[in-house]
């Protein structure tokens, strides 16, 4: 049987009902860990308030100058923190020096008898001091670090404590373990040494 005829019977819009949103589902495994992005730089640290130290002894600074590096962040051989630490001295008049030193997980990477230092002399006034740290990866547990730094006086002028050098430091395995890098100083007679500021910045490769 056949129907020669169309009728609009008028049910140009039907609504189906919706059973309920059903339960979330389980969580899925995770996923391959990404290929590394391109090179390119990370400010990791800035702190640029004052601290002082008046130790005649390797002391921290009133407000800790220091970072953790967490594990894995130089993953690569090749990829480098570049330090910067600027210090200062308040007082004049006075012999002696002050002394400042970084600190890589407890231990100084320079040798005590050889630290970055800020001869004190009255006729100057007040010293500034900058230290630039290149610290390179070289290997899980090892860094390349080159070092340069100079002291000027409050007009700007730099003087001949000015030294470069470079040096290998064997750490624990960077890919598990963290890195505590710290600023500290001394100082001699009634000389206040500051550290100004210290930044990390991370050169990814």
């Amino acid at each position: 049987m056949s129907c020669d005829t169309c009728q609009d019977c008028g049910c140009d819009n039907i609504t189906v009902p919706t059973g309920p949103t059903g339960a979330t589902g389980s969580t899925g495994a995770t996923g391959s860990a990404g290929s590394n992005g391109t090179d390119g730089t990370t400010v990791l640290h800035n702190n640029v308030t004052q601290s002082t130290t008046a130790s005649a002894s390797i002391a921290l600074f009133s407000a800790t100058k220091a970072y953790t590096l967490p594990s894995g962040t130089l993953s690569t051989d090749g990829s480098k923190l570049i330090l910067t630490a600027i210090f200062s001295t308040t007082g004049a008049g006075i012999s002696g020096a002050s002394n400042a030193y970084i600190y890589l997980a407890g231990s100084s990477f320079t040798s005590n008898t050889v630290p970055y230092e800020i001869a004190h002399n009255s006729d100057d006034g007040q010293f500034y001091m900058k230290i630039r740290l290149e610290i390179t990866r070289s290997s899980t547990t090892n860094l390349v670090i080159n070092s340069d730094s100079c002291v000027t006086t409050s007009d700007g002028q730099t003087i001949s404590d000015y030294h470069f050098f470079d040096t290998t430091n064997t750490v624990a395995d960077l890919s598990a373990n963290s890195l505590l890098i710290e600023a500290r100083g001394k100082t001699s007679g009634s000389t206040t040494f500051n550290c100004d500021q210290l930044t990390i910045d991370h050169f990814i490769k």
